[in-house]
């Protein structure tokens, strides 16, 4: 749930989780460093359980910190949609399997180059008992 924050002189901000207002005791000249403070706050969300991607990606560069976030953050399923879909899916398998010396590294992919976004949403949905929300992914 997103919710607006104002700040006095310093226009509004944004929070992306946590209930009712945030409130600030302190003096205007460190309500800079209460904007700083909040930036990692927002930013730093973890990711879902399940996830789309949609490709095909604007850079491949990226490919690989993306997977490695997922296997960070428990990422079960990987479900990629859209045009090349199934060489991004073997992209993505290579860079989980690595060198092959870590049983641990897993991560669940499917292609989808063909099927509409919203049967691919459907599936990850029941993935897993359904257990969780789907978050869709542009790179």
């Amino acid at each position: 749930m997103e919710q607006r924050v104002r700040f006095r002189r310093y226009g509004t901000r944004s929070r992306l989780t946590g209930t009712g207002p945030l409130r600030s005791t302190c003096h205007d000249s460190f309500a800079p460093i209460a904007v700083i403070l909040l930036l990692p706050y927002t930013l730093a969300m973890v990711l879902a359980r399940k996830v789309v991607l949609h490709s095909p990606i604007s850079d491949t560069a990226d490919l690989a910190g993306f997977v490695e976030r997922c296997l960070s953050e428990g990422v079960f399923l990987l479900a990629i949609v859209g045009p090349g879909a199934d060489k991004l899916e073997d992209e993505v398998d290579w860079i989980v399997v690595g060198d092959g010396n870590d049983p641990s590294r897993f991560l669940c992919t499917t292609s989808h180059p063909n099927e509409p976004l919203e049967e691919v949403i459907g599936m990850a949905s029941a993935f897993d008992a359904g257990r969780g929300g789907v978050e869709q992914v542009f790179l």
